[in-house]
């Protein structure tokens, strides 16, 4: 039950993280403006977010061997990269 707590977060996590990267990496450009500006703060408050949400609920895992969460984070990057390129319409079948 553990490592399925733990492939949640992870899942929720590059969820969150791809996104906001894939959206708001389209207004960082030279030369900065202050819409540059906005999505940088903006960027940087979303993932300030994510990664207090981790690190509140990172304390209530019980030991995990580093191969494990190795293993679960990098399906959990495949798994989120396939359902949002789905989604954006950047992958299709």
């Amino acid at each position: 039950m553990n490592h399925i707590k733990y492939f949640g977060i992870q899942l929720f996590i590059f969820g969150m993280l791809i996104p906001t990267s894939f959206y708001l990496g389209n207004y960082i450009e030279k030369p900065f403006t202050s819409t540059d500006l906005i999505a940088i703060i903006i960027s940087f408050v979303i993932v300030f977010f994510i990664f207090y949400f981790y690190n509140m609920v990172k304390k209530g895992f019980y030991h995990i061997r580093k191969v494990n969460k190795i293993s679960l984070s990098v399906k959990a990057i495949i798994i989120s990269i396939i359902v949002i390129g789905v989604i954006t319409g950047e992958i299709q079948f």
